[in-house]
């Protein structure tokens, strides 16, 4: 049995190990390029006048480092007529060139973009022996706890890590020691790791599960509300939702987003009463909206800490896949930079919805408990909460209800558009009869951003409510 405490750093078992030097000195490196300019080989030449393939080209774009840049550069990509649509989805769903890398625990520094700007992040991986980059492995991301660093939780699941080959990602932020403050650069941070993860190990999308403690247990859970369609599971532990409405602080207001995520939360009993609090209403309002794999798991005799022995591991985290295109989404949202939850997005909200509001006070305010009044601010944020429910019935037929949403995105993989275009659309009981047709661009856009092969959205369609 594993008892593990937050808040604490954890001694470093393995060296650091720096990335690797640049190669030869720049006299050198310069005498050489001149030499191969002065004596090309004939196989030489043949490579310098090859164009780049679809998927050197489509690597490339992915590999920029803002989104402005990727954006522009799918564009680019779209207007070249001698590639088709169809070629294009063939390309992107055997996207990836992964090199070969040693197996075991490596901490890289790399350069990452974060809230407009780059910074240098410590990442500690672990790559199991058996890796072979041919096919695509499973993922588990840690995040860790104030005063801690991405080696001590990387070491606490290397043993598993290698038995059941998986690979584990563990930034260390170097901002963590006030806990997590629900930044936008801390959201970035996490993401942007995950991104880089991706782009150089080959990471099965549909297998990436997210694990945090402390800290990170309240990063997981502002994660997996706001980015719902990226995880296939969720282990937050000492950590959890709040209702806190400072500066955007509120995701127990969306925590519905998560209707489909199988959880397994660990937490002592007798941690912060509020933390608890919050855990409570979070897991009673997924077993309202059905979802059955939402398990908190609270150990009497624990504070702030918490035990590992009441799952097997292997078995949960094996059963967990993402559905790339469920039926059903059921997306809340009060944020209007927020990105879509599978294959919908809110665009606009009507005045009924706030992120930022005031509260005014109810005349028994003075006599209220602090979890009544917690209750009672968080009626209200539900309130300026919209809400969305979007299920696909069959091919080009759908059935919505919304409150809160004037205007909204569909966005549609080719299988789901009928060979005539034609959309039936019903929401808040009114049909919308739609065409629809499918577009490199839009394609592209969204790929460069995602890539991810298994959700290739074809067409975006835009709803008026």
């Amino acid at each position: 049995m594993l008892v593990i405490s937050g808040c604490e750093g954890v001694p470093e078992p393995y060296p650091r190990i720096q990335d690797p030097g640049n190669g030869p000195s720049r006299p050198i490196m310069l005498f050489s390029l001149l030499a191969l300019a002065a004596f090309p080989l004939p196989a030489q030449e043949k490579a310098l006048a090859a164009e780049p393939t679809p998927h050197q080209r489509l690597h490339e774009a992915v590999s920029l480092p803002t989104a402005k840049a990727r954006a522009n550069a799918a564009k680019a990509l779209a207007r070249d007529r001698e590639i088709s649509l169809e070629e294009w989805l063939a390309v992107m769903q055997g996207f990836g060139i992964f090199p070969e890398v040693e197996s075991g625990v490596q901490t890289v520094h790399v350069p990452l973009r974060i809230d407009g700007k780059e910074e240098k992040t410590e990442l500690v991986l672990y790559v199991p022996s058996a890796y072979d980059a041919e096919k695509a492995w499973p993922l588990l991301m840690l995040l860790h706890g104030s005063g801690g660093d991405g080696m001590g939780m990387a070491r606490n699941w290397q043993a598993f890590a290698e038995k059941h080959g998986y690979l584990l990602l563990a930034p260390t932020d170097p901002e963590s020691g006030k806990g997590y403050a629900f930044r936008e650069r801390e959201r970035q941070a996490g993401l942007a790791a995950l991104r880089w993860m991706r782009l150089q190990y080959h990471v099965d999308e549909n297998r990436i599960h997210l694990h945090g403690v402390s800290r990170g247990g309240h990063m997981a859970w502002d994660l997996g509300i706001r980015f719902p369609d990226l995880f296939a599971s969720l282990v937050p532990a000492i950590g959890g939702p709040t209702w806190t409405l400072a500066k955007g602080r509120n995701n127990l207001r969306m925590v519905e987003n998560l209707h489909r995520m199988p959880i397994r939360d660990l937490q002592g009993a007798q941690d912060d009463a509020h933390l608890l609090r919050n855990l409570r209403q979070a897991f009673a309002r997924l077993k309202a909206v059905g979802n059955d794999q939402a398990l908190l798991f609270e150990f009497p005799d624990l504070g702030h800490s918490f035990r590992t022995d009441v799952v097997l591991w292997p078995d949960f985290f094996d059963a967990c896949r993402r559905d790339p295109w469920p039926t059903k989404v059921l997306y809340r949202q009060a944020r209007k930079d927020q990105p879509r939850a599978a294959w919908v997005r809110i665009n606009r909200f009507n005045k009924t919805v706030d992120e930022h509001f005031r509260i005014e006070a109810p005349p028994k305010w003075a006599s209220m408990t602090d979890f009544e009044r917690a209750a009672y601010i968080q009626d209200l944020a539900d309130e300026r909460t919209a809400k969305l429910t979007a299920t696909r019935q069959s091919d080009g037929s759908f059935q919505m209800s919304s409150e809160g949403v004037t205007r909204l995105m569909l966005y549609l993989p080719q299988e789901w558009i009928p060979e005539d275009g034609a959309l039936s659309v019903q929401i808040n009981g009114d049909t919308q009869k739609l065409k629809v047709k499918p577009s490199k661009t839009i394609l592209l856009v969204d790929f460069v951003e995602r890539f991810d092969r298994s959700v290739l959205p074809v067409a975006e369609v835009s709803i008026k409510i």
